[in-house]
Formats: C-alpha cells, sequence, structure tokens
C-alpha cells in the first residue's frame, strides 16, 4: 500500500504528515529507495497574485477554480543523485 510507504518516509524524515480534505499523494521510487515525495490539494479559494496572473475576474475564478491545483509538498530524497 503506497499510503503506508509515504507515511514511512514521513516517519523518517521525521516531518509532520499533511492530509488535506482534496488530496492526492505520489511516491516515486526506483529500485532501491524512494526518490521523491508528492502531494497535490485544493487550490486556495481566493488569491489575488495568481487571479491577476492568468487574468480572473471573480466570475472566471468561480468557474475555473476546480481547474487549478496546489502543490502542496514536494520533497526529493538528498541521496538520490
Amino acid at each position: 500500500d503506497c499510503s503506508e510507504d509515504i507515511r514511512q518516509v514521513e516517519d523518517d524524515l521525521a516531518i509532520e504528515p499533511k492530509h488535506h480534505a482534496a488530496e492526492i499523494r505520489y511516491l516515486v521510487r526506483d529500485e532501491t529507495t524512494w526518490v521523491a515525495l508528492l502531494s497535490f490539494g485544493s487550490a486556495a479559494w481566493t488569491c489575488s497574485d495568481r487571479d491577476s496572473w492568468i487574468g480572473w475576474d471573480t466570475q472566471a475564478r468561480i468557474r475555473n477554480l476546480q481547474r487549478i491545483a496546489n502543490n502542496t509538498r514536494f520533497l526529493v530524497n538528498h541521496k538520490v543523485s
């Protein structure tokens, strides 16, 4: 089960697990060890810099927000070259 493997990596690194209501978590590994841990969650309801950069007004944000994901964790194993 990948969830157990992710929890083990978080435990090994002594980092606080992040669990959001809508979240997808990935553990990337090679033959011998984990390479990266990535998590994506729901985007913030309002973020003026993001909305301005994309060109969204309020109505566009309401229509399109479900197409945006927030990268909540991006860890790369320092032992991997």
